[in-house]
């Protein structure tokens, strides 16, 4: 929403940004089956105010019930062939 305020966005340090489904493709065609993956955070931007890390830490809960979120979790297992 207020992106000139993202803490969290280093472009020298962020050379590929992932989706969801980016990961799940790329996991696949490596021979991998998904066994989760979620979103299990948002950014919550650093305050000295208690008030304010109250509320973007009920945010991002909320947030991560939708499917929204900054980081991805994943834990996959790979497939191997017996060929």
């Amino acid at each position: 929403l207020r992106p000139l305020s993202w803490q969290g966005w280093r472009p020298e340090m962020h050379i590929w940004h992932f989706t969801p489904s980016i990961i799940t493709e790329l996991l696949k065609k490596q021979g991998f089956k998904i066994i989760c993956l979620k979103l299990i955070r948002l950014h919550t931007p650093l305050s000295n105010s208690i008030i304010k890390r109250i509320v973007y830490d009920i945010l991002s809960r909320f947030g991560t019930m939708i499917g929204l979120g900054d980081e991805i979790f994943v834990i996959a297992k790979k497939m191997y062939s017996l060929n």
